[in-house]
């Protein structure tokens, strides 16, 4: 019976902290603007140059919306064409039988000011990598291009030609498997020299301190967007991007989940990574321990049989509280699996009990 009375006071405190913590529901708010989706991200606007990539959520949310490599890695781990239609391997024709890729570029494709994307265009970004005129964090990756390891100056040649029918075509140093999917890195995508234009499925139209507007590039010759349909990235810290969300400015985010910019409400000590709510649930199943050792310790002091366990019972509670403050119906999943397990076990107990107590 004691063991019982303790399980139903975990119940119990199951049960009634259902309705402590409430789950702030993100992403549903009016949209204002059927023709523009909000997107938030977290951190400040990034540099639109993909020599300048650093792998930031910033960067990663804009720059494959507004520019393209020769080729794109699909789901499946495979090169693919993305600027280029297609491409061919061969070699030198002297000893040392270099890998010679010959890049065919999409018929058609555009820069978002309605010029064509020419081979030129990719010698350009990559010979300003290579020469060092920009400070890439990937120029490392360039040395399997011939000449670009030893490039000194304008007069170095480097393994680089556009072709008169507007082929690429890139000479290796050697053999090296893995060229045409180190193509799809940011810092092997074109430029257009001396103007800002991008040759993505958009364009940037608009770009303030905290909010980056883009339309859909009309030359862009992939699968494109929805017609009109215009992506505006809203940028700041979690509380920031909580509030938009929260009053349905945002219909989307980049790199987090929009129900998690902050797990619940109270105060920032209430919000832990999801991999910690079972630990935190798991405080639960400790309170019928405690409330089992304040009922058998009777030979104990009072320190040790109600002050210590009940100062571990409340310590347990917060635990549990915070953890419906932060994740809401989530937390009772992992309450409830724990009381399943602590019910079995109890009635596990009982039955041995009775059994013993009969007589043989």
């Amino acid at each position: 019976m004691k063991k019982i009375i303790a399980l139903l006071l975990a119940l119990t405190l199951v049960l009634t902290m259902v309705g402590c913590g409430g789950k702030k529901e993100y992403l549903a708010g009016t949209v204002s603007d059927t023709g523009v989706v909000a997107i938030g991200v977290p951190g400040q606007p990034a540099n639109t140059d993909p020599a300048l990539y650093d792998g930031s959520l910033a960067a990663r949310a804009v720059l494959g919306m507004l520019s393209q490599g020769l080729t794109a890695v699909d789901e499946n781990g495979q090169a693919v064409g993305a600027a280029a239609e297609s491409w061919e391997i061969s070699a030198t024709d002297d000893a040392a039988k270099r890998p010679v890729y010959t890049f065919t570029l999409r018929e058609g494709a555009c820069w978002s000011d309605g010029t064509p994307v020419k081979a030129e265009d990719f010698i350009t970004a990559w010979t300003r990598v290579i020469s060092g005129a920009v400070d890439s964090p990937c120029r490392y990756l360039f040395d399997v291009i011939l000449g670009a390891r030893d490039y000194e100056n304008e007069e170095s040649e480097l393994g680089l030609e556009a072709t008169e029918d507007g082929k690429l075509v890139v000479t290796l140093e050697g053999d090296y498997s893995g060229f045409a999917h180190m193509l799809a890195a940011p810092a092997f995508w074109p430029i257009k020299e001396g103007e800002m234009a991008y040759n993505g499925r958009y364009a940037l139209a608009d770009i303030t301190e905290n909010v980056a507007t883009l339309k859909p590039n009309t030359g862009y010759r992939g699968e494109k967007p929805a017609a009109g349909l215009a992506l505006k990235y809203y940028y700041g810290d979690l509380a920031a991007l909580e509030t938009l969300a929260a009053d349905g400015t945002l219909q989307a985010t980049f790199g987090y989940a929009g129900d998690a910019i902050t797990h619940g409400m109270g105060p920032s000590f209430f919000n832990w990574e999801p991999d910690e709510l079972p630990i935190i649930t798991l405080y639960a199943g400790y309170i019928p321990m405690f409330i089992s050792v304040m009922v058998h310790s009777k030979g104990s002091k009072p320190l040790m049989r109600y002050i210590l366990p009940a100062v571990a019972i409340l310590g347990c509670c917060f635990m549990v509280y915070c953890a419906f403050v932060a994740y809401g119906i989530q937390a009772l999943y992992y309450l409830g699996f724990f009381a399943l397990v602590m019910a079995v076990g109890a009635l596990v107990r009982i039955t041995q009990s009775r059994q013993k107590s009969k007589p043989e």
